[in-house]
């Protein structure tokens, strides 16, 4: 695996409002999923408001020195295309949420060996996806 390192070619103010705003975003998928749970939100909805805001996390991560979030997106993304509608979909999901609020809390940190044994090949593991796939 290609080593990356968490390179921010942002403004310290950029980056602040990255992190709020990534926060913000996963708080939305948390909240997104409680209501697909509840059934307070049609599942085919649920998945492409989770999906929009999945790949928004996707696209600004690496920029902002947070390669994990990318690759947590790109999983998320790959696994709602490919795989809608399976019975353990929402389980999917909400364990991508977890792991985004796990790596969020930690802050940006080099993309290794051991930062995506720990936060990503798992969900790779679960969506059943390769890492070339998602």
């Amino acid at each position: 695996m290609p080593e990356r390192t968490a390179i921010s070619y942002a403004s310290p103010e950029l980056l602040s409002s990255y992190r709020v705003w990534t926060a913000d975003a996963v708080a939305q998928l948390r909240q997104i999923a409680a209501d697909w749970q509840k059934q307070a939100c049609p599942a085919n909805e649920a998945r492409q408001r989770i999906l929009e805001i999945a790949h928004n996390i996707k696209g600004m991560g690496s920029s902002f020195g947070h390669p994990l979030m990318t690759e947590a997106g790109r999983s998320l993304c790959a696994y709602l295309r490919m795989k809608p509608g399976e019975p353990e979909e929402l389980s999917v999901v909400e364990a991508h949420v977890q792991g985004m609020e796990q790596i969020l809390a930690l802050g940006p940190v080099d993309y290794d060996d051991a930062t995506h044994a720990r936060f990503i090949a798992p969900l790779h593991h679960l969506t059943g996806l390769s890492r070339i796939e998602a």
